[in-house]
């Protein structure tokens, strides 16, 4: 498989965690509650006892508590997305390194989009006397 062609797929499945981060949680919730529906039980999310805490009259906070699917969206929904993109960004990084280290040549520009310079290249390989 050809190095540029690699890089864009996984560009391309970068993109698509990306977008799946900001709707993939309601088409999951979707295609989940079908599944329950099929197999005939209740899709319901359950709701964990809550510590209380003593407010102290500068420590109150007003901000109104979280359902619990919305909890489990931004706790567990959108961590796991955040590591896979993560994930998928460390290891272009890592090949672009690993690519700068072996030919001398860094081979993304500053945008992040793979460029080979045909020139560079011939001069790298003809020390390999790879090319005529």
């Amino acid at each position: 498989m050809l190095v540029d062609v690699a890089i864009d797929e996984v560009k391309r499945l970068t993109n698509f965690f990306e977008e799946y981060k900001e709707t993939g949680f309601t088409q999951a919730m979707t295609v989940a509650k079908g599944i329950a529906t099929e197999m005939e039980i209740d899709y319901v999310f359950n709701e964990t006892c809550k510590t209380h805490r003593k407010n102290h009259a500068e420590n109150v906070n007003e901000s109104s508590p979280e359902s619990v699917e919305e909890s489990f969206r931004i706790h567990y929904f959108l961590h796991i997305v955040d590591q896979v993109i993560g994930l998928l960004k460390r290891i272009m990084f890592e090949q672009f390194q690993a690519y700068e280290d072996v030919f001398g040549f860094a081979l993304i520009d500053l945008l992040g989009r793979v460029k080979m310079v045909n020139s560079s290249l011939r001069k790298q390989s003809r020390l390999f006397h790879l090319w005529k």
